[in-house]
C-alpha cells in the first residue's frame, strides 16, 4: 500500500508482529513503514542491479546490524568467558565493518602512521607530567574474557551479540544506537528542554575554540546502578563536531547499558555518529564502521576489576588520535594496544577535525530532565568530591593540539543537572588536575542506617516533616526512616494507603555502612491543591498514600515550618543522667558521608515551585550527645547530623 502525490513529514500505522519463514542466511522479510523520496523507476532499476544491498544502504546509511559477518559462521575460533560472553575471533578481512557502504573497497590500515605509544621518554615527560609516584597509585583495568583465551593472529575479536533474558523479544537494534538528540514536533512544555539533548544528562569537562586531533584521560571505572533496561549510564572520551542535533562524534570509554549487551556489567565502548544519532551511528561493532586491527580488546566485552572504596582505583586510559595522513581516528587502549579505528570516508566535518572534546559521564533516560527522577547513577553512583575513592574521576587529560599533545588551554566543568549529577573541577596547586562528576540520579535525600535503641520503648528516626501550630500542640506530617522495638508490633498511622509497593512500618534493604555509597531513601511530602490531602511519594516515583485534609485544621491551608533530620526518643534525655545509649543517624557525630545525612533539601512555597529553602539554621537539643553541621557553601548544600549517644561529654 502506498500514498503519493503531496509533500509527506511523516508516516504511521499499526504493524501486526509475525515470525514468517526465511528460508536462506542471505535472505530476510520485512514489515514496514517508508518514507521515500526521488524517481521511482530509477529506485527500481537499482534496486533490480544491487539486491538487498540498495535496502541496507538506504534504511540504514551504513547502521544496519552488522551481525551478518559476525555469526558464528565466519568465526575462526569462538571463546566462551566466565561472565557469559562469547566472542568469534573473525578474520581481519570479513569483519562487519565491510558492510558499511563506503567502506567495500577499503584497504585495512593495520598501524598509525605516526603511533603516539612511541613517543621518547623526553617528549611523554613534557606531555603526560605525571606526579611523583602516580603510577602505582591505580590499577589498570583489563577484560575478562582474556582469562579463557586469546584469538590468534589475523583475527579480531568480535562480541556476539546474544538475546540475555532480560531482553527478550526487544531487538538489538533498538538499542545498538543512541536515541536522537532532538525530536521532531518538540513543544515548548517540552520537559527536557533545560537538558542540551533530550533524554541525555551530561556531567563533563569540556573545550574548545581550537581545532583538535585527539585527546585522552585516565577514566576511573565503576559499575553505578541502572533503573531500567531502556536506560544506560556511561563515561567517556568524546570528540565532536557540528551543532548539537547533527554533530559527528568518536567516543570511547566504559559503559552500563543493559539494552545493548543484556545485563549490567561495565564493559569497554566505542561509538560514532555523523548526525546525532539521528540516523547514523551506533555501539562497538553492533553496525558497520569501526574497523578492528588488534587480536587484544573486544569492544563491549566486560572489564575487571571495578573500583570499590576502600582498594586502589580501578582505570582504563582512553587515546583517541587522528592519523594525519589518512585522516582515520585511532583507538589505543591503556598507551599500548591499538584496538583499530573509525574511517575518515565515514565523516564529513570529522574527517578534517573536532571543535570539541568532552570528557565526562552521560545517563541516557526518558526520566531525566522531569520529575520524577530516573535513578540510574553516573560515575560511582554518588556526589563530585575531592575525594578520588568516592566518585567518578578522569585524569591525565589532554588534546592534540597543532601536533602536541598537551593540556587543553581552556577547559571548563558543565552539567545538565546539578541536583543530580554534579561536577568538580580540581586544578589548584596540582601538577596534574583532576576531574570529579557524578551522581545517584534520583536518589540521595535520607542516608539508611541502623543505629543502637537500648529499651523497647524508645525508638531514634530520620523523618521530613512539616508542622503547624504551637510547640506543644502543633499539627504534624512525617515520614523516614526509623527503629522503634514497640510500636510495629500494633500499629496504624491515619494515612490513606493507595500503592501495594510500599508497606509502612517493613524493614529497609539495604543500610549504609561507614566507608561504602550510602543507601538512601527519597521523602516528598506535598499537598493536593484541589482536594488538600497530604500525599507522600517514595523514591519519586511511588505515590504510596495520603493524610486526609478531615484529619487536620491548620494543616489543611499550610504549614509553618519544615524540618529535616534526626529523632530520639527516650525517658533518659535532657537533664536526666546516665543518658540513653540510643543512636541518631548512624550512630556518630555530624561527619561528611559517614554520618546521618539529609540532601537535595527542598520546599514548596505560594510559587508552587520545588526549590531550597530562602532561611535554614542547623538545631541540635543536645549538641554533646547528637550534634549537626549544614554544609551550605556548596552548589547543593546537605545537612549532616547524629550522635553516639552516651559518652564522656553526654554522661
Amino acid at each position: 500500500m502506498h500514498a503519493e502525490g503531496h509533500a509527506y513529514i511523516g508516516a504511521k500505522g499499526d504493524i501486526y508482529v509475525w515470525n514468517p519463514r526465511v528460508e536462506l542466511d542471505d535472505e530476510y522479510t520485512t514489515s514496514q513503514v517508508a518514507l521515500k523520496n526521488g524517481p521511482r523507476h530509477a529506485f527500481m532499476k537499482k534496486l533490480k542491479q544491487d539486491g538487498l544491498s540498495i535496502t541496507l544502504a538506504v534504511i540504514g546509511n551504513g547502521v544496519s546490524s552488522s551481525n551478518r559477518n559476525s555469526s558464528p559462521n565466519f568465526a575462526v575460533k569462538t571463546i566462551h568467558s566466565e561472565d557469559g560472553d562469547v566472542i568469534d575471533c573473525i578474520d581481519i578481512y570479513k569483519q562487519p565493518a565491510f558492510n558499511h557502504p563506503a567502506l567495500r573497497d577499503h584497504k585495512i590500515q593495520m598501524t598509525p602512521t605516526f603511533d603516539p605509544t612511541t613517543l621518547t621518554k623526553s617528549e611523554k615527560e613534557t606531555s603526560e607530567a605525571p606526579e611523583k609516584g602516580k603510577e602505582d597509585s591505580y590499577i589498570t583495568a583489563t577484560q575478562i574474557w582474556r582469562k579463557s583465551g586469546s584469538c590468534p593472529e589475523g583475527t579480531v575479536p568480535i562480541r556476539r551479540n546474544s538475546r540475555k533474558s532480560e531482553r527478550k523479544a526487544i531487538p538489538v537494534d533498538n538499542f545498538a544506537r543512541r536515541k536522537p538528540s532532538v525530536f521532531p514536533h518538540q513543544s515548548k512544555e517540552n520537559k527536557n528542554l533545560n537538558l542540551l539533548q533530550p533524554n541525555h544528562s551530561l556531567a563533563v569537562l569540556l573545550t574548545e575554540g581550537y581545532a583538535y586531533y585527539g585527546a585522552k584521560g585516565d577514566i576511573q571505572v565503576w559499575n553505578p546502578p541502572v533503573e531500567w533496561v531502556d536506560e544506560y549510564s556511561s563515561s567517556q572520551v568524546a570528540l565532536k563536531s557540528g551543532p548539537h542535533n547533527r554533530y559527528e562524534a568518536v567516543e570511547a570509554g566504559w559503559a552500563v547499558n543493559p539494552g545493548v549487551y543484556g545485563d549490567r556489567l561495565t564493559r569497554v565502548f566505542a561509538y560514532w555518529t555523523i548526525d546525532g544519532s539521528v540516523n547514523t551511528g551506533c555501539f562497538d561493532a553492533t553496525c558497520p564502521g569501526f574497523v578492528y586491527v588488534g587480536n587484544e580488546i573486544s569492544l563491549g566485552a566486560a572489564i575487571y576489576p571495578i573500583s570499590n572504596l576502600t582498594g586502589l582505583p580501578s582505570v582504563i586510559s582512553i587515546f583517541i588520535n587522528k592519523d594525519q595522513v589518512t585522516g582515520n581516528w585511532w583507538l589505543n587502549l591503556a598507551g599500548k594496544v591499538n584496538v583499530g579505528y573509525w574511517p575518515a570516508k565515514i565523516f564529513n566535518a570529522l574527517a578534517y577535525h573536532a571543535e570539541t572534546v568532552q570528557w565526562g559521564g552521560e545517563v541516557y533516560s526518558t526520566r531525566v530532565g522531569t520529575h520524577p527522577h530516573t535513578a540510574t547513577g553516573m560515575g560511582s553512583g554518588g556526589y563530585a568530591v575531592l575525594r578520588l575513592s568516592d566518585t567518578g574521576f578522569i585524569n591525565r587529560i589532554r588534546v592534540v593540539q597543532s601536533g602536541v599533545t598537551k593540556f587543553p588551554d581552556w577547559v571548563n566543568a558543565y552539567s545538565d543537572e546539578y541536583d543530580c549529577y554534579s561536577t568538580f573541577y580540581n586544578w589548584e596547586y596540582m601538577a596534574e588536575p583532576e576531574f570529579h562528576y557524578g551522581g545517584p540520579g534520583g536518589k540521595g535525600d535520607i542516608s539508611v542506617w541502623n543505629p543502637p535503641v537500648e529499651f523497647d520503648d524508645d525508638f531514634t528516626t530520620t523523618q521530613v516533616a512539616l508542622k503547624s501550630g504551637p510547640h506543644d500542640n502543633y499539627e504534624a506530617v512525617e515520614a523516614g526512616w526509623a527503629v522503634n522495638p514497640e510500636i510495629y508490633k500494633d500499629s496504624f498511622d491515619g494515612s490513606v494507603q493507595v500503592n501495594k509497593e510500599i508497606a509502612l512500618g517493613a524493614a529497609i534493604h539495604l543500610v549504609s555502612t561507614i566507608r561504602e555509597l550510602p543507601y538512601p531513601i527519597i521523602i516528598y511530602i506535598f499537598k493536593d491543591s484541589k482536594t488538600n490531602n497530604r500525599w507522600e511519594n517514595y523514591l519519586e516515583r511511588i505515590n504510596r498514600g495520603y493524610w486526609p485534609s478531615e484529619l487536620f485544621s491548620m494543616l489543611r491551608v499550610h504549614a509553618q515550618t519544615v524540618q529535616w533530620g534526626g529523632e530520639v526518643y527516650s525517658s533518659r534525655i535532657g537533664i536526666n543522667h546516665p543518658h540513653t545509649k540510643i543512636g541518631m543517624g548512624n550512630g556518630d557525630f555530624s561527619y561528611a558521608n559517614d554520618s546521618g545525612s539529609v540532601k537535595r533539601i527542598r520546599i514548596v512555597d505560594n510559587s508552587l515551585v520545588l526549590k531550597y529553602p530562602g532561611y535554614t539554621y542547623p538545631y541540635a537539643d543536645e549538641i554533646y550527645c547528637y550534634d549537626c553541621f549544614l554544609f551550605g557553601d556548596i552548589p547543593e548544600p546537605e545537612f549532616y547530623f547524629g550522635g553516639p549517644n552516651k559518652n564522656w561529654r553526654c554522661p
